[in-house]
């Protein structure tokens, strides 16, 4: 009988510690995604404010991409393309 009950809460901590784990990866990329888009939506922004303050044209992704700075880690093969969805 007691083993029975030791299983059962066994079972009981194991759903639980799953849940927990579930509903956190489930915030965490809801949170990564909502973070994403306002990085994007604020680069988006800026470029189009300054397209109509400056002499911006329409291929100043491919320049600024092209820009001689220390690349952002892990984009440093970013395509602008890509970024415009005209692949």
């Amino acid at each position: 009988m007691e083993q029975n009950i030791i299983q059962t809460d066994v079972v009981k901590a194991a759903a639980a510690i799953k849940s927990a784990i579930q509903l956190t990866r489930k915030t965490m990329m809801l949170s990564a995604n909502k973070n994403a888009l306002a990085l994007y939506y604020g680069i988006g922004r800026y470029i189009c404010q300054s397209q109509k303050r400056s002499s911006w044209g329409d291929k100043i992704l491919e320049t600024i991409s092209a820009h001689p700075t220390n690349p952002v880690e892990g984009c440093a093969d970013a395509n602008p393309k890509l970024l415009l969805n005209d692949t």
